[in-house]
C-alpha cells in the first residue's frame, strides 16, 4: 500500500481557498466599516472642537472669525490661541464648510402707523452694496407707497389688508434713502426689514450648502430654522465630498442655526 505523500490534495486546497474568500468577504467590509465609523467619529470631534474654538475667537474679537484660518490666530509671544494647526480638511480631505454671520438685517424700521393726514417717513442708512431683500410685516395695510434711492419699490395697488408679509428683492448703495407713507386704515402698522438674500438653494434638512457659497456671510438660519443672528454653519459633507447623500455620504452638520 502507497504511503500519503505530504501537502495538500487539490480538492483540499480548493476548500482552503474558499474558506479564506469567505473570512476576507466578512472581516474586511467589517474593517472597512469600523475605519468609516472612525473617520465619522474624528469629524465629529473636530467640529466640536472648530466649534468651541469659533465662539472662543467671538467672545475675544467681538466678532466670528470670516474664515477657518483666521483660528490660527497667536497671541504676542507667538503661542497659538486657539490650535497648534487648525483642521480645515475633515477626515476624507474634503474642505469642512463654514459660513457665520453677525447682525440679521441691514435696516429694521421701527413700528410705522398710519398718519392723519398720510406724511412721508424718511430713513437713511448705509449698506455693502449688493442684492438684497425688503421684508414688509403689515397689519391692515391696504395701501402705501415705498420709494427707495429715488425708484418706488411698491406700489398702492401692490397691498391687501388680509395680506401680512410682502417681499422683494432689491440693490442697495453704499448710502440709502428709503421713504415710506401709508395711506390705508388709520390702525394700520407695518415693519420693515432688510436682509442680505440668500442664494436661490433648495435645501433639504440636513443637507450643508455647497462649498462656493462657504464665507460669503449669509445667514443661513433662515433656511434651517427661525431666522438666528448671530450665527454659524459648520460641517463636513462625509465620504462623498458633496451636499447630499444617504450613509457614509450624508452630511454631518454643527453650528449655529436656529
Amino acid at each position: 500500500m502507497k504511503e500519503r505523500r505530504g501537502g495538500l490534495t487539490v480538492i483540499e486546497l480548493i476548500v482552503v481557498i474558499s474558506v479564506i474568500f469567505v473570512l476576507a468577504g466578512i472581516i474586511l467590509p467589517q474593517g472597512l466599516m469600523m475605519k468609516e465609523k472612525a473617520k465619522i467619529s474624528l469629524a465629529k470631534l473636530q467640529l466640536h472642537e472648530i466649534a468651541e474654538a469659533v465662539e472662543s475667537y467671538r467672545m475675544r474679537e467681538g466678532r466670528y472669525p470670516a474664515n477657518l484660518t483666521e483660528l490660527s490666530k497667536k497671541d504676542p509671544y507667538g503661542v497659538p490661541i486657539y490650535f497648534q494647526k487648525v483642521p480645515l480638511n475633515d477626515p476624507w480631505g474634503n474642505p469642512y464648510f463654514y459660513d457665520a454671520w453677525e447682525e440679521e438685517a441691514v435696516f429694521t424700521s421701527p413700528s410705522l402707523h398710519r398718519h392723519t393726514p398720510p406724511k412721508w417717513e424718511d430713513f437713511q442708512f448705509y449698506a455693502q452694496p449688493g442684492e438684497y431683500t425688503i421684508y414688509l410685516y403689515l397689519s391692515k395695510v391696504s395701501s402705501a407707497r415705498l420709494i427707495l434711492n429715488g425708484e418706488e419699490i411698491f406700489h398702492p395697488s401692490e397691498f391687501n389688508p388680509h395680506v401680512k408679509t410682502l417681499s422683494k428683492q432689491i440693490n442697495l448703495e453704499s448710502y440709502n434713502n428709503l421713504s415710506v407713507r401709508i395711506t390705508s386704515d388709520p390702525e394700520a402698522t407695518m415693519k420693515i426689514e432688510i436682509v442680505k438674500t440668500l442664494p436661490n438653494l433648495q435645501l433639504e434638512p440636513g443637507v450643508l450648502p455647497p462649498i462656493e457659497y462657504a464665507g460669503k456671510g449669509y445667514n443661513w438660519s433662515r433656511l434651517y430654522g427661525h431666522p438666528y443672528s448671530p450665527g454659524f454653519l459648520l460641517g463636513s459633507y462625509g465620504v462623498d465630498g458633496k451636499p447630499g447623500g444617504e450613509g457614509w455620504d450624508e452630511d454631518i452638520i454643527y453650528g449655529r442655526v436656529e
